[in-house]
């Protein structure tokens, strides 16, 4: 098995052209959360994923807000990663 020098190490494993904040497998053990009201013009819909049994108030949801139009198309999406109680704070 070769041996790395540290610097290739840390080089391979940190991809300088990729930007993660944080890594969360969204599967069948997770939590999804929904908030939406009617369909009103650029009312935002939000859903959240979070790890199975995270609370509400508790960092670490990754949270989507979709901004629709009266045709029902998404104009907008944006993600966050923070607290799900705080969902409208972030965008």
């Amino acid at each position: 098995m070769p041996k790395f020098e540290p610097k290739e190490i840390s080089n391979w494993e940190h991809n300088n052209s990729l930007v993660a904040k944080r890594i969360m497998d969204v599967g069948s053990d997770a939590d999804i959360n929904l908030d939406y009201d009617e369909r009103i013009d650029n009312q935002p819909v939000y859903v959240g994923y979070g790890a199975r049994g995270l609370a509400d108030g508790t960092d670490g949801w990754l949270i989507y807000q979709l901004t629709y139009d009266l045709s029902n198309r998404v104009t907008r999406v944006e993600k966050a990663i923070g607290v799900w109680n705080n969902r409208g704070s972030y965008f």
